[in-house]
């Protein structure tokens, strides 16, 4: 096989070793979420690059068939791994199931298949033959129907993974910074290659520049999450923490426009396509511009979101977000729910005044009374001594009323002198009578 020096075998060779070297460099990373896709995508723009390259130098057309199919076991895996990257970082799915990873592998093994059954004249190639006209031999052919299929299920992948990650950032605005624009830079590079490559780049490179393209765009991702912390706080980590928080989490920026809210305040709100519609018509009482034209003791109360039985109480918490040159640029709103704390309180206080009410309604005298053996008086725990009915009265619910009983009414009468044998007979039931009034004075 006769090998020959071309001039596009160095940009070839160190798109190769730099992705290979980034992705060892990322291989102790590998446990963040769409590390191990973008690693995958350093690996296999690696091995197109080094295909590239020895089918690139190969004079003769049995090499270079057999290297340009080795070619497209990178062509076909990029895309597949593009995308799972993107759905990882973007948090599209938390994680694909057994059947739909294979689902995104079946176009990719069909094509191989096909290619490698009839390299010359197949489904994927009509026709093949060596073009000399150049200063580097090339292979010249024309494609079959099922490599536009490849070609459009690639652009799927690519385009799809593509709206996922414009998407995010379009969601979080400026809050990415720096990541931003490397992430503008990995969705554009591949498309800008492949279309200047479709569109007539074969006369120019003599080769697909889209494998350099990949392998720049994943250098650019591989850099961000390395040095420009891609993916330490958006969106691996802090969709993370904050999809597993308990409390609803709210980003609001200056214009009261919903930007971001986890799951929990999904469900507090109760609605599912929120982002971007604006906060005081969703819930007024949560609306920063509404709160602080509010006064102080207003905004310490709880919030209460829903009616009736589904009502529930929430304290909000407002946190600035501030820019670097101190502009201000939105709100991040906690929502805690207080709800379960509130009922239990109201039970509770429920609770203690009825327990009042039924001690108020049982007062009961119990354990041993001191007792005078002559005037009956009873000593209270101050040591006073009180008549009986008063220290009854006061420690119960009763009340008194005097009069004479049969013998002590005779006894009275006895002794104040009027005796029935003493005076007329005429003289007792007036005497009766009076003696009574007196006793209930």
């Amino acid at each position: 096989m006769t090998w020959r020096y071309g001039p596009f075998v160095v940009p070839l060779a160190l798109s190769a070793i730099v992705n290979i070297t980034m992705a060892l460099t990322l291989w102790h990373r590998r446990k963040i979420p769409g590390a191990r896709a973008l690693i995958a995508l350093l690996c296999a723009t690696s091995w197109w690059a080094l295909a590239e390259l020895v089918q690139y130098g190969v004079q003769e057309l049995p090499g270079k068939i057999f290297w340009t199919n080795m070619i497209y076991f990178g062509i076909v895996s990029a895309s597949v791994f593009w995308f799972l990257f993107c759905v990882a970082y973007s948090r599209f799915r938390r994680r694909l199931r057994a059947s739909e990873l294979a689902s995104l592998w079946i176009v990719p093994a069909v094509s191989l298949l096909l290619l490698w059954i009839d390299p010359t004249d197949g489904l994927m190639r009509r026709s093949v033959w060596l073009d000399a006209s150049g200063p580097v031999v090339q292979m010249a052919k024309t494609y079959g129907p099922w490599f536009w299929v490849m070609v459009g299920y690639s652009y799927l992948l690519m385009g799809w993974g593509s709206v996922l990650l414009v998407r995010l950032l379009r969601r979080s605005g400026r809050a990415l910074g720096m990541q931003a624009l490397l992430l503008l830079a990995g969705v554009l590079c591949p498309w800008g290659a492949n279309i200047v490559w479709l569109l007539g780049g074969y006369d120019w490179f003599n080769f697909d520049p889209t494998s350099i393209a990949f392998g720049v765009s994943g250098m650019l991702l591989a850099a961000g999450m390395r040095w420009g912390q891609l993916f330490d706080l958006m969106p691996a980590a802090r969709d993370a923490a904050v999809a597993s928080m308990r409390d609803g989490w709210l980003v609001v920026d200056t214009s009261d426009r919903l930007l971001d809210l986890n799951p929990a305040a999904r469900q507090m709100l109760g609605g599912s396509d929120l982002v971007g519609r604006h906060l005081y018509n969703l819930a007024p009482q949560l609306s920063p511009m509404l709160t602080a034209q509010m006064p102080h003791h207003y905004r310490d109360q709880t919030v209460v979101l829903g009616t009736g039985d589904d009502a529930r109480h929430y304290m909000a918490e407002e946190s600035a977000l501030i820019e670097s040159s101190g502009e201000r640029t939105g709100s991040i709103i906690i929502l805690r729910d207080l709800t379960r704390h509130i009922r239990a309180q109201r039970e509770r206080e429920d609770l203690i005044a009825a327990l009042q009410e039924a001690l108020a309604n049982v007062r009961e005298l119990s354990g041993l009374l001191p007792i005078c053996a002559g005037c009956k008086k009873i000593r209270d725990d101050q040591g006073y001594w009180t008549q009986l009915e008063r220290y009854i009265a006061q420690h119960s619910r009763a009340s008194f009323t005097h009069g004479l009983c049969p013998d002590c009414f005779d006894t009275t009468i006895r002794a104040a002198g009027l005796e029935e044998e003493q005076g007329p007979s005429d003289k007792k039931p007036y005497l009766r009578g009076k003696l009574r009034a007196s006793t209930k004075d």
